[in-house]
């Protein structure tokens, strides 16, 4: 049986945010009709009439199964060709950094990951679409690798033990060979298709109008596999979809600011095989990411905790200040100090509820995905 899988970033976040997403989300929606698909997965999907959109191109398009997660399960949206028999969505235990909420959305996010059981002529396939940490460059030094390990780990517990086969798609934010892509190909023992048929191709565009023209191409969108039982999910091919431009109101613009992939694949029915253990290398790099991402969180429980201080005892010094009556310069800066005691207080609380309740969860977070690791690497051995 021949099946025809695509993925993409719609970038459908509300005005300001977004540009032009009513106008793009229909073009999105008349695109699908010509590409004879019979799934696809979509990724921020963060209004609802984006999703009714996509979801009324998909009906005209013959994907008349959709499951919706909008804003309460990260945004993802996926389309069908065949039913979807069940949908289960979990979300991911590290999200990002409370501390930088202003500088990005990832702690508000509620990325998941969401995994459609399809039933398909050639019997179920399992058929997850994620979303994964930003990479955030400017905002840190290790581009939240450790955040992405987690991730990848909490879904490569889940499925490792999974017999059915299983296509996972969507936007990863990772580089090949980091640390959370070898936990989805090595240890999960996913085939990156692009990588196996020898057609890596970037899915984020300096071309694109939505994109600095002086930024880097990048891979950030994946289509992964991984056969299951007697049933092998061969990759056939995988091209760049969503990257052509069109006019809006007479401006250029593209379908959003990532390209998407289509994958064709066949499914085989095939003697029962065994998959090979993965490499401890794998598992070796994996951990070092975890140990950095502990020992970062560390680092940022002892700054939120300095600043903590500092905003409590400004907001106390500028309460003890105001207490002259007569007007001066002394008594209008000691007005000026109390004024400012709440501006003071309130990011010292906030600093001190992050440093001693949220990062000390993050903490935690990290270490229960090394005792995971451990877990996993056990499980080969045995």
């Amino acid at each position: 049986m021949q099946i025809r899988l695509a993925t993409l970033n719609v970038w459908a976040l509300p005005e300001p945010i977004g540009r032009d997403v009513s106008a793009r989300v229909d073009a999105i929606g008349r695109r699908i009709s010509s590409l004879d698909l019979d799934l696809i997965t979509f990724q921020e999907v963060w209004t609802r009439d984006a999703g009714r959109r996509l979801c009324d191109a998909g009906r005209a398009a013959g994907l008349h199964y959709a499951w919706s997660g909008g804003v309460d399960a990260g945004g993802l949206l996926l389309l069908s060709r065949y039913p979807i028999d069940e949908v289960s969505f979990e979300r991911f235990a590290l999200q990002g950094e409370a501390e930088r909420v202003v500088m990005n959305l990832e702690y508000l996010s509620g990325k998941g990951f969401a995994t459609a059981r399809i039933a398909t002529p050639a019997g179920p396939l399992l058929v997850v679409n994620t979303h994964l940490h930003a990479r955030y460059s400017s905002a840190a030094k290790h581009r939240h690798t450790p955040h992405r390990t987690v991730q990848t780990i909490q879904m490569a517990a889940r499925f490792v033990g999974m017999d059915e086969p299983v296509a996972l798609l969507g936007d990863f934010n990772f580089r090949e060979g980091e640390p959370d892509y070898q936990v989805l190909t090595e240890i999960l023992g996913m085939a990156d298709v692009a990588a196996a048929l020898g057609n890596r191709q970037n899915t984020t565009l300096h071309t694109n109008v939505y994109r600095h023209a002086s930024g880097t191409d990048r891979r950030k969108d994946y289509v992964f596999v991984r056969s299951g039982g007697n049933r092998n999910l061969v990759p056939r091919a995988v091209a760049r979809s969503f990257d052509g431009r069109f006019e809006i109101d007479g401006e250029p613009a593209n379908y959003s600011n990532h390209a998407g992939l289509i994958g064709d694949f066949e499914i085989q029915q095939v003697q029962r095989a065994t998959r090979p253990a993965p490499a401890e290398d794998a598992f070796d790099l994996a951990e070092r990411a975890l140990a950095e991402g502990e020992s970062l969180a560390v680092e940022r429980r002892s700054g939120n905790r300095r600043l903590s201080a500092a905003g409590i005892g400004f907001a106390a010094l500028a309460a003890l200040s105001a207490r002259p009556k007569r007007m001066s310069r002394r008594k209008l800066l000691r007005s000026a100090l109390s004024g400012a005691a709440v501006l003071g207080l309130t990011p010292g609380v906030g600093f001190s509820i992050v440093s001693e309740v949220l990062v000390p969860d993050d903490i935690r977070t990290f270490r229960n995905a090394a005792a995971e690791l451990a877990r996993l690497r056990g499980s080969f051995r045995v």
